[in-house]
């Protein structure tokens, strides 16, 4: 965990990006990054502005944001081989090249600053023992672009040993966000077995939607195109050519040759989330995107960058952008659990938890010397 003040003090000052950006895996890691990682590290745990904590606890972790919506949070270490025998689910494909880059990140560093978000179904055990704790003053608070972060240690043996007994009643548990993560830990030779985790029941998580961007190898004749289309869809104009945010599942916004058209299923369509239809039935099959993970024509972006998204699509007269309804937090479990994955980068999950917060130094299975 971060010294207070030194963390506040580089919050004020403007310096966490820097620090983020220099210790978190770029898309380029080499030998010389890697080492200068572990070195930055180990000078910041031997400075005293990272506080370490030899023994295994639960922390409880609040994120309040500017209109006083709070989420609440149990962070822990979980063992990797829950995700190796499927008590751990996971709802979203994943992209290799990301995972391997965190793999030689989290065996060589030896570095998690954020947890993996998991979620489950509400536990009224757990639910009242966070009410119970979080009546105290928090141990630690960070305010970051106007959230509010709180944390509390809890390091009552009683209360370990209940919230311990309460998560042995939960089977299964699904990813939220951290896919990659998860994937890196399980798949990589890294004799450290524990992963940082945040545990967020169902009704607690916010989920919105990734709307996509396809950006074609050849032109596109609206003719045909939109021909396709009615194989699948209801096809409706935008009045005064309005961006279509969709308001509910089975509808789908489109913008091509700069017109905005609201797109709605036809009765009939087997029940799947809208981004598997969209995947399977337009991107696989008109554009031939059939591996969603590594083709370079499609692009993805979450809710919350909308604006960002409209002013790209806009730049490029002959990108294609489809915008999606979110699935909320107890879909993704069902599906989860029922065994569906969806294709990557299909929902935006909240909370973000800020990097460094709390961090996890794994062991590494190599030291560099400096």
């Amino acid at each position: 965990m971060p010294d207070k003040d030194w963390f506040n003090d580089l919050l004020s000052s403007g310096k966490y990006s820097m620090m983020q950006s220099f210790l978190e895996p770029q898309a380029e890691l080499t030998f010389s990054k890697l080492a200068k990682n572990t070195q930055a590290l180990d000078n910041m745990v031997y400075k005293g502005k990272i506080h370490t904590d030899a023994l295994p606890g639960f922390y409880i972790y609040e994120q309040e944001d500017q209109s006083g919506m709070s989420q609440f949070g149990i962070w822990t270490l979980t063992c990797v081989e829950d995700y190796r025998n499927g008590m751990i689910l996971a709802h979203e494909q994943t992209l290799s090249e990301h995972a391997e880059r965190l793999r030689l990140y989290r065996e060589n560093v030896g570095l998690e600053a954020n947890p993996v978000l998991l979620t489950y179904p509400r536990n009224q055990t757990l639910s009242s023992l966070i009410e119970f704790a979080t009546v105290l003053e928090p141990d630690h608070t960070f305010s970051i672009k106007g959230t509010k972060h709180s944390i509390w240690a809890i390091t009552d043996k009683g209360t370990q040993e209940q919230m311990t007994a309460a998560f042995s009643e939960i089977t299964k548990v699904c990813i939220a966000d951290g896919h990659h993560r998860l994937e890196a830990a399980a798949s990589g030779s890294c004799r450290d077995k524990w992963i940082s985790t945040l545990y967020v029941s169902c009704g607690q998580l916010s989920s919105k939607a990734f709307h996509r961007m396809v950006l074609p190898s050849r032109p596109v004749r609206k003719e045909s195109f939109f021909l396709f289309l009615s194989t699948y869809f209801k096809i409706f104009e935008s009045g005064e050519n309005l961006p279509v945010k969709p308001d509910r599942a089975g509808q789908l916004g489109l913008y091509f040759q700069k017109r905005w058209y609201k797109l709605e299923f036809l009765p009939g369509v087997k029940d799947q989330p809208d981004v598997s239809l969209l995947q399977e039935n337009i991107l696989a099959t008109y554009f031939e995107i059939e591996d969603p993970r590594t083709d370079s024509r499609l692009k993805c972006w979450p809710d919350t960058a909308w604006m960002g998204m409209i002013n790209v699509a806009t730049g490029h007269p002959e990108g294609i952008l489809f915008t999606l309804f979110s699935i909320s937090a107890q879909r993704l479990l069902d599906l989860a659990i029922s065994g569906q994955q969806l294709p990557p980068k299909s929902t935006y999950i909240q909370p973000r938890v800020p990097y460094g917060l709390l961090m996890h130094r794994t062991e590494t299975k190599a030291r560099y010397a400096y």
